[in-house]
């Protein structure tokens, strides 16, 4: 795949991903402000923001296009599993890296059966 069609591709499943994963599905809020609220909805911007920064470079370091889909899929299990930590922008990094290190393993693995078929 060319350079220019490999970026376009990877531009159009970033921004799918960030688009399609929420956090969290947001109700309608009626209560009055609270300094909790807006520390939760701070941290739910910073996480989006480092979930979309980690996960940009890592698919810039993938050298196959068929670990993207992989990635951005860890990207969205990672963020849905630390929302609930007490500091969720501290485990993010760390458990992302984990996950995609597990999806290029199982790439691999996955790559290696099909040419031992």
């Amino acid at each position: 795949m060319k350079y220019t069609a490999r970026n376009n591709y990877l531009g159009q499943v970033f921004s799918r991903s960030c688009l399609d994963s929420s956090l969290r599905p947001v109700a309608p809020y009626h209560e009055p402000f609270s300094l909790a609220m807006h520390s939760s909805n701070r941290t739910q911007s910073q996480l989006y923001l480092l979930k979309k920064k980690l996960l940009r470079i890592a698919l810039e370091e993938a050298t196959e296009l068929e670990l993207f889909k992989p990635i951005c899929g860890v990207a969205n299990q990672a963020a849905e599993l630390v929302w609930d930590a007490p500091f969720p922008l501290l485990v993010f990094p760390c458990l992302f890296e984990e996950l995609v290190q597990i999806a290029r393993e199982q790439f691999q693995q996955e790559r290696v059966r099909q040419t031992d078929e």
